[in-house]
């Protein structure tokens, strides 16, 4: 390093290898603070729910010929949560919450809704427009409450509705929410 005065002002010339120890020093304190923001947020948990407040059959679901037995089922960061069975009903504002604690950051989910079968399996019914495609994916990153997977990016507490174009279709309305530090 060599110092030298140009108008009045002092100035450093820097060389070689105290280049690179003068970008060091002014990058470490960065990297310092990202460093402990990352740390903090390690280890922290947040509360998902997804609340489903409307589902609707838009055609013949029950293999019976009946009214259709609907719940849902979400996968929750690799969890399977269900919900309780709405019976015969092609049209219900169920207020069914299912949650999970995670880690904070993005989580993935699968929603489905199905029809509850006694003799048969259930029958996955399409809320997904997208075709061969029945159930929804989505991320939920609980650091930023955003909610992404469709073709609009939602925030936490907004109403997202969905329903699919294939046989045995219904709508479907849910809110996700984040409770942090849980």
């Amino acid at each position: 390093m060599e110092n030298f005065q140009m108008s009045g002002v002092r100035h450093t010339k820097v060389h070689g290898r105290n280049l690179m120890a003068a970008v060091a020093a002014l990058a470490l304190p960065a990297i310092l603070v990202s460093g402990v923001a990352l740390a903090q947020s390690k280890g922290k948990k947040d509360e998902i729910t997804i609340t489903i407040t409307r589902v609707k059959a838009l055609d013949r679901i029950d293999v019976g010929g009946g009214n259709p037995d609907l719940f849902a089922r979400a996968t929750i960061a690799g969890e399977t949560i269900k919900s309780p069975v709405v019976k015969q009903q092609t049209e219900s504002k169920p207020d069914w919450k299912l949650t999970k604690v995670v880690p904070r950051g993005k989580t993935d989910i699968k929603l489905e809704l199905l029809d509850k079968d006694v003799l048969n399996p259930d029958d996955l019914i399409d809320i997904n427009r997208v075709d061969k495609k029945r159930l929804l994916e989505f991320t939920v990153d609980t650091s930023s409450c955003r909610v992404a997977g469709f073709s609009n990016g939602y925030r936490c507490g907004s109403k997202i509705s969905r329903a699919g174009l294939e046989k045995k279709k219904a709508e479907i309305d849910f809110v996700v929410s984040v409770k942090k530090d849980k």
